[in-house]
C-alpha cells in the first residue's frame, strides 16, 4: 500500500508540474496601456520597467505600450515610451545600439507635451534600427525610445 501511494503522489506531482509548465511562459502579460491610466510617476514607472529594461534610474515617464505575450513563441510589440533621466546618465541608453537618421519623432512629441518635464527644446541623437531606436535629448536628460515587431 505505502509503494503504491508514494507512486501515485509521485505521478500527481509529475501532472500537477506538467499543466504548471504548459501555463507558463517567459514575459510580461500582455497589456495594452496608456500611461495616463495610471495614477503617479511610481506607478507609470515600476510598470514600464516589466516591458523595458531600465538603464539608468527613471524620474517620470509618459508611454504608450502594447505587448501581447505569446507565450512560448516569440513575442510582439508596439510601443513608445518617453523618459525624464539625468542628463548625464542618457548616453547610458545606447549601449550597444549605432547612430542613425531621425525616426518619425510624431509618437514621442504626443507624449512629451503630457508632462513638462519631458519637454525638450534640443536636436536628438538617434540611435537604433528602423524597428527598434532612441532618441537622446542629452541637456534635458529626455530619452524617447520607440520599437514595434508589428
Amino acid at each position: 500500500m505505502l509503494v503504491l501511494g508514494i507512486a501515485t503522489l509521485g505521478a500527481a506531482a509529475l501532472l500537477i508540474a506538467s499543466v504548471s509548465l504548459l501555463g507558463e511562459s517567459d514575459g510580461p502579460p500582455t497589456t495594452d496601456t496608456d500611461s495616463a491610466s495610471l495614477p503617479n510617476d511610481a506607478a507609470r514607472v515600476a510598470f514600464a520597467g516589466k516591458y523595458i529594461d531600465f538603464h539608468s534610474p527613471v524620474e517620470a515617464t509618459a508611454f504608450q505600450i502594447n505587448y501581447r505575450n505569446n507565450g512560448f513563441a516569440p513575442s510582439d510589440w508596439d510601443f513608445t515610451i518617453v523618459l525624464k533621466v539625468a542628463p548625464a546618465e542618457t548616453q547610458s541608453w545606447t549601449a550597444g545600439l549605432k547612430p542613425r537618421a531621425a525616426g518619425d519623432g510624431a509618437a514621442c512629441a504626443r507624449l512629451q507635451d503630457r508632462d513638462s518635464r519631458l519637454a525638450t527644446r534640443s536636436t536628438p541623437v538617434v540611435y537604433g534600427s528602423n524597428q527598434c531606436w532612441r532618441a537622446l535629448f542629452a541637456p534635458e536628460g529626455v530619452v524617447c525610445i520607440s520599437c514595434t515587431t508589428f
